[in-house]
């Protein structure tokens, strides 16, 4: 789905100006010249690639001067960021109905002091909206992330990947705003996780030093970081430390891709499912026998032997510390 047709471009950039953003001139939107937006981001970087720079990985760090050098040959969007890109106007909506805030697009900003800071932010959150807790006086930057349910889940369970702790940070660096709100939203079940991080500030000041770095001693001098461990084509390893080279098997190749496609779904459906049967679970409480209804039959029972050995071992370790012997 796209950005409204009727955007007004006078209100966005006086807005901008208020809260001290610099916008460049003309300005630069995805939704105003996808192509020249495309172009105009390889002249920075912006907050969904500096994690690059703090993986530790020579291959991420060389991977992100290709881009910028105009070097790397981008291969074809994956149908999840396609997919993310369509349904972000939708997950907006759904952000503002669960939040009862506002929200309104922003042209690419950047710093005025360090041009090579940029950041393209999904919305602006306006000050003086929101419903209840999540009601704000000051502008936020959101980021959306259109998920599929295993990776809402996760989330949800053991909290937001580096990757996006660093991006808010980049989006504070650039914006000068303390705080940035993620929406995590998957659309299969209409489901979201709605978050207000303020990203460390020693974290979001290294952001100056990192990234500046990289941009003089390699992007401005034209120098290739150098590469580690180098890997070509798909290994596998074999059950006697052999490898097995199949990066032009053509038949292989097709088999990978569809395992590609099959395992998401699978892991959403996988989990869907326990997260279904542990509510039915606990909706069957302490009474057994079956239970029927909405084209469901549960047969909730207690036998000797029913329950599998990996659960029991999960339960005691649970109650840990336990004494080996």
């Amino acid at each position: 789905m796209s950005e409204p047709r009727t955007i007004d471009l006078d209100f966005l950039l006086g807005w901008a100006d208020r809260y001290g953003l610099w916008v460049p001139s003309p300005p630069v939107a995805s939704w105003l010249d996808r192509d020249r937006w495309l172009k105009e981001r390889e002249s920075g970087i912006g907050s969904s690639e500096i994690h690059l720079l703090y993986s530790g990985d020579p291959d991420d760090a060389r991977q992100l001067y290709l881009r910028k050098s105009g070097e790397w040959e981008d291969d074809a969007e994956s149908w999840d960021l396609r997919r993310g890109r369509e349904l972000e106007a939708v997950a907006v909506a759904e952000y503002e109905r669960a939040t009862g805030r506002r929200t309104i697009p922003m042209p690419m900003i950047r710093r005025r002091d360090r041009p090579w800071a940029l950041t393209d932010v999904d919305r602006i959150v306006l000050p003086g909206s929101g419903t209840g807790s999540w009601y704000v006086d000051e502008p936020l930057v959101l980021e959306v992330k259109v998920v599929r349910w295993h990776v809402l889940k996760r989330y949800r369970d053991k909290g937001l990947p580096d990757r996006i702790i660093l991006q808010c940070a980049h989006h504070a660096f650039v914006t000068g705003f303390p705080r940035v709100s993620v929406w995590v939203w998957n659309a299969d079940s209409g489901a979201g996780l709605p978050l207000d991080l303020t990203p460390d500030r020693a974290l979001v000041d290294s952001i100056a030093d990192v990234g500046g770095r990289f941009w003089a001693d390699h992007i401005e001098a034209r120098v290739l970081p150098s590469v580690a461990h180098p890997v070509e084509g798909v290994v596998v390893e074999g059950p006697d430390g052999e490898a097995f080279d199949h990066a032009r098997d053509e038949a292989w190749a097709e088999a990978a891709g569809a395992f590609r496609l099959a395992e998401p779904a699978y892991r959403d459906a996988s989990e869907q499912r326990e997260e279904a049967v542990a509510r039915l679970r606990r909706l069957c409480g302490d009474r057994y026998g079956t239970h029927i209804g909405a084209g469901v039959s549960a047969a909730f029972a207690l036998r000797a032997g029913s329950v599998k050995w990996q659960d029991t071992v999960k339960r005691i370790a649970a109650l840990g510390p336990v004494d080996p012997a």
